[in-house]
């Protein structure tokens, strides 16, 4: 058995590994920002609506 994965070319895996740490920590910095701009407008429009 060959547990080797299918890798089409080293090289390209060096160039991804950094795009993918950075698009994953743009990821995780995009959910928190929508989570906290979704709060604000929540919190927000309570403020306004209960007036």
């Amino acid at each position: 058995m060959n547990f080797t994965p299918n890798i089409p070319n080293p090289d390209k895996i060096n160039l991804l590994t950094i795009p993918d740490n950075v698009l994953l920590l743009l990821a995780i910095l995009a959910v928190i920002f929508l989570i906290a701009i979704i709060v604000y407008f929540m919190l927000r429009g309570k403020g306004e609506y209960w007036k």
